[in-house]
C-alpha cells in the first residue's frame, strides 16, 4: 500500500532563495525540453534525452540527474496520446522532480536537497501521523516531489507500507453521498453538510464585500483566504471518511 505524504519543509530566507531559483530553471528547462519534444514529435523518454541531454544541461546549468528528471516529467506528460495535440508548459513554481541521487532524508527533521549552488540541509516538520507511517513503511521511496504553494515549500513523499489483511467477511455498509447530507449509511445515520454550506454562504458574502472595496487591505484579505474553504472542506470529507472506515470495522 503507498502513502503519499505532504511534509512542510523550513527553508531559511537564504535556502528559500536558492531552491526558488532551481526551481525556476528546473521548469525553463522543461519548457525547453517540451519544444523539442512537440517539434520533433519525440515524446519517449529514452528518443528524447538523446536529442536535447547536453544542450539542456550546458545552457540551465543542472546537474546530470536534474536533467535527467527534467526530461522524464517532460515525457510523462505527453505519455498520452490524446495529450499531444499542443506543445505542453510549465509554470515557473512547478514541482521539482527529485529522485535519491539528488535529495536525501537525513533523519525524521532533515533533509537533504541538492539545488544549483549545492547540496542544502532543510528542516521539515514531520507529524506523528506521518512518522508512524515512515517507521513502519517497507521503504521510503526514492522519487519525491518538491513542491511551493502559496509561499511555502512541501515535500511529497511516497512510503511503500504493508498491505492490511484482507477482509474476508461477506457484510456491507452502504453509503448514499449527497450535498444537504454529505453521507447516509445502510444503519440510518447520517452526516451533514451544513458546516460546509454554511461557510460556503459566509465566503461567498465576505469575497463580495472585499472584491466591491477594491484596497489593497481588502486584496491582501482576500490572498490569505485563498484555498482556505476548500481545505476545510477536505478537512470534512476526511474526518467523515474516517468514520465510516471505524463503522464499518465495528460492524464487521
Amino acid at each position: 500500500m503507498l502513502y503519499t505524504l505532504k511534509i512542510r519543509l523550513y527553508p531559511s530566507s537564504e535556502q528559500s532563495e536558492q531552491l526558488l531559483h532551481t526551481m525556476k530553471q528546473f521548469n525553463a528547462a522543461c519548457n525547453a525540453i517540451s519544444k523539442v519534444a512537440f517539434d520533433n514529435k519525440t515524446f519517449g523518454k529514452i528518443k528524447l534525452q538523446k536529442l536535447c541531454y547536453y544542450r539542456i544541461r550546458e545552457e540551465f546549468k543542472l546537474s546530470a540527474q536534474m536533467v535527467v528528471r527534467a526530461i522524464g516529467k517532460v515525457a510523462e506528460s505527453y505519455s498520452e496520446k490524446a495529450k499531444r495535440d499542443n506543445q505542453h508548459y510549465f509554470k515557473p513554481h512547478g514541482a521539482i522532480v527529485y529522485d535519491d541521487r539528488i535529495l536525501t532524508v537525513k533523519s525524521i527533521d532533515t533533509v537533504s536537497i541538492l539545488t544549483l549552488d549545492g547540496r542544502i540541509l532543510v528542516p521539515m516538520a514531520v507529524c506523528e501521523y506521518h512518522s508512524s507511517i515512515i517507521n513502519n513503511a517497507l521503504r521510503v521511496r526514492g522519487q519525491a516531489d518538491l513542491g511551493y504553494i502559496d509561499g511555502k515549500f512541501y515535500l511529497f513523499l511516497v512510503a511503500d507500507c504493508p498491505e492490511e489483511p484482507e477482509n474476508t467477511h461477506d457484510g456491507f455498509l452502504g453509503v448514499d453521498l449527497g450535498i444537504k447530507k454529505i453521507a447516509t449509511t445502510s444503519d440510518g445515520k447520517y452526516y451533514s453538510g451544513a458546516k460546509v454550506k454554511n461557510l460556503r454562504r459566509r465566503n461567498f458574502k465576505l469575497r463580495q464585500k472585499l472584491q466591491s472595496k477594491g484596497t489593497k487591505s481588502a486584496k491582501r484579505l482576500l490572498k490569505n483566504r485563498h484555498r482556505k474553504e476548500s481545505r476545510f472542506a477536505a478537512d470534512v470529507n476526511h474526518c467523515i471518511s474516517k468514520k465510516l472506515v471505524k463503522v464499518a470495522k465495528g460492524i464487521f
